[in-house]
């Protein structure tokens, strides 16, 4: 195509007219990939936007328009790696299967996923298909400072369970220490970008001396 020089296009233009001609040679140019953002980062600024977001929940909400005047700021989150593996794994998944639940395409929920990973746990957390007492997903948002406010906006969820879970606003969820964020990205899927949030209690990496069952893990 070097032919298709400034002074060459233009004498084609006055000569012969090559609007068909252009287009052939438009059509016949490889067209470009689209780009993901560095998943990994995108990860790790969810993660501190979220700290932010609990510790002034009424600023923050105030500038995605919500009003959580009588929020509480919640406790901060530790960072855990293993949490954010699994995690992470669970995106990439929905993201090359191209689907959207809770529920892998094994038919395994978040509480199933996370216990068969070796994460200890509560005993009371039930470990059944449908049972998730950890995870929120978000999808579509271009950045991870979006996708959580998507999970914090909860439009069209009633009540908001991706808020309660976020904000700490149950006291079920004050006890989750821990956050592990993954973020996939398949610019070919519906989405083309997958969050996966999970927060949990501290696990225990040994059992307590003289306990003998489940409750040993926390």
């Amino acid at each position: 195509m070097s032919w298709l020089k400034a002074g060459n296009f233009l004498n084609c233009l006055q000569l012969f007219g090559c609007a068909t001609l252009l287009g052939q040679v438009l059509l016949a140019m490889p067209a470009q990939a689209e780009e993901c953002a560095d998943t990994g980062y995108e990860a790790i600024q969810a993660y501190t936007y979220l700290n932010r977001f609990r510790s002034e929940p009424k600023t923050y909400a105030k500038r995605i328009g919500l009003n959580l005047e009588y929020t509480s700021p919640a406790p901060q989150l530790r960072w855990n790696g293993q949490l954010a593996t699994i995690a992470r794994q669970v995106a990439e998944r929905m993201a090359q299967g191209n689907y959207f639940a809770h529920r892998d395409l094994d038919g395994r929920g978040p509480n199933q996923r996370v216990a068969s990973a070796g994460y200890n746990l509560p005993s009371d957390y039930p470990r059944n298909s449908e049972a998730n007492n950890l995870e929120s997903l978000a999808a579509g948002a271009p950045n991870g400072i979006e996708a959580i406010n998507q999970l914090v906006l909860d439009i069209d969820v009633s009540p908001p369970s991706h808020r309660v879970h976020m904000l700490a606003l149950d006291p079920f969820y004050q006890e989750h220490s821990e956050v592990g964020i993954g973020v996939a990205c398949v610019p070919e899927s519906t989405y083309k970008y997958y969050y996966v949030v999970l927060t949990a209690p501290k696990a225990l990496d040994r059992r307590v001396a003289g306990a003998t069952d489940e409750s040993a893990y926390r």
